[in-house]
């Protein structure tokens, strides 16, 4: 086990290889402690903002690949980001939160999957 610092920390909500929506973590400016400097989740103080976050090509190939290898549909893949832009997949949660009108982009796509009307998209 090796600690690895990461300058940014993505996730992409990735369905049957489309990418359905991007976001970046950031502190939470409700938290009353001082966030965690690398555990970034809710509890560490960190949230995902994805208002006007899109991802490159090389996120979404990354968590596409993840969740093809761990032989699931979809999953909210996280990836660390180093300050030289090596990428590594931290985790691909099953079942990830579904606030803030994720859930609307996972309906739309099941939908359209199961209509045969899904397009690749990117988020």
């Amino acid at each position: 086990v090796k600690k690895e610092v990461f300058a940014r920390e993505y996730r992409i909500h990735s369905f049957q290889g489309r990418s359905l929506r991007a976001g970046i973590k950031a502190p939470r400016e409700d938290f009353a402690n001082p966030y965690h400097a690398w555990v970034r989740s809710w509890d560490g103080g960190w949230r995902i903002l994805y208002d006007g976050v899109s991802s490159r090509q090389r996120h979404r190939d990354l968590a596409h690949r993840a969740v093809q290898v761990l032989g699931l549909q979809f999953a909210a893949v996280d990836i660390g980001e180093k300050e030289n832009g090596d990428l590594l997949v931290l985790e691909a949660n099953r079942a990830p939160g579904l606030d803030g009108g994720t859930i609307d982009v996972y309906a739309t796509a099941i939908h359209q999957w199961m209509q045969g009307t899904m397009q690749r998209q990117a988020a």
